[in-house]
């Protein structure tokens, strides 16, 4: 015996698989624009930085981590943890509570990072922190911010219930309609 409602149900779990790619593409996409607009200025300097001196765009990117300036963005780009966290749409208190101990890290951590290496600037000084403990806080700020956009932006790109109700609602109509003029069971 065989049920058109079983093969429309492997359908159906396919296109969830479907629906959470498309999802990851959207956000990717998302976090690749604002990423890029985001460092913009830094990434123009490090050309420039490039074309009239002997330092390679490489060299001068990086160097814009040891001089603070990419931590100034780490609050840009949590804004959107502020907007998700203030509707308290999603479930899972774990995940809420999760992202924000992660956001107050990277927030505090970069808000640190772009401090300290500015009052060591402003000082004169040495601070008592390596150039290898600040690249290690830089990077973890780094992910940690990622991390807590992507979990932020995520639910912006979900389809809504309605519409997964929609569907669900015409898939069920079309079984009926085909179970009725084929009969429920195709031996």
């Amino acid at each position: 015996m065989f049920s058109i409602n079983k093969k429309i149900d492997v359908v159906g779990l396919c296109d969830a698989t479907k629906y959470k790619f498309i999802q990851l593409l959207k956000v990717t996409g998302e976090f690749t624009a604002t990423a890029f607009f985001a460092t913009f200025p830094v990434t123009l300097s490090a050309f420039i930085t490039a074309m009239w001196t002997a330092e390679s765009w490489l060299t001068s990117f990086t160097s814009s981590f040891n001089s603070g300036e990419l931590f100034i963005y780490t609050s840009s780009f949590l804004a959107p943890y502020i907007v998700w966290r203030l509707k308290e749409e999603e479930k899972g208190k774990i995940l809420r509570e999760l992202c924000f101990y992660l956001f107050l890290y990277s927030l505090l951590l970069g808000a640190f990072l772009f401090s300290a290496i500015r009052i060591e600037e402003k000082i004169a000084a040495q601070l008592m922190v390596t150039d290898e403990t600040m690249a290690k806080l830089g990077i973890s700020a780094a992910i940690t911010t990622i991390i807590v956009w992507y979990f932020s932006i995520w639910s912006n790109y979900r389809p809504s219930k309605s519409m997964r109700d929609e569907e669900q609602g015409q898939q069920r109509d079309l079984n009926a309609t085909v179970d009725k003029i084929y009969g429920a069971n195709n031996e």
